[in-house]
């Protein structure tokens, strides 16, 4: 799942982890972001940015590890905020990076973090 309010940086994350062969679903807040994860098919991960409308990211990550259903999907905190090291050690996520993300970093962060990996078929794996 991207949670990402910006159209531009989502459409573009979007197409991006598409053509590595992940099928997305997006939010534009935490919200709605929270709605999404409860649904099937769970996603392997979140990539979530922090400065959201309604509910940001904090907020959506204290609901997201307060609800056992959806509390062991590991997050990603993508941001642009300065001392980004700080803030996802306080949302206790296992990764993080700064926007725009490195690429290869990405992609290798999803796929340790989605254990299966990649797919060999795409739109599989969803995120």
């Amino acid at each position: 799942m991207l949670v990402e309010d910006d159209p531009d940086t989502r459409d573009a994350m979007q197409a991006l982890l598409k053509a590595h062969g992940y099928a997305v679903v997006c939010a534009f807040d935490g919200t709605e972001a929270l709605s999404l994860a409860r649904r099937e098919p769970r996603p392997c991960v979140i990539l979530l940015d922090l400065t959201l409308p309604r509910m940001d990211g904090y907020e959506f990550r204290r609901q997201q590890r307060a609800d056992p259903a959806i509390a062991d999907i590991p997050v990603v905190a993508v941001s642009g905020m300065d001392d980004l090291a700080r803030r996802a050690l306080l949302l206790q996520v296992p990764a993080y990076m700064q926007k725009p993300p490195d690429i290869e970093h990405l992609m290798a962060t999803l796929d340790r973090l989605c254990d299966h990996g990649r797919p060999t078929d795409p739109g599989t794996t969803s995120l």
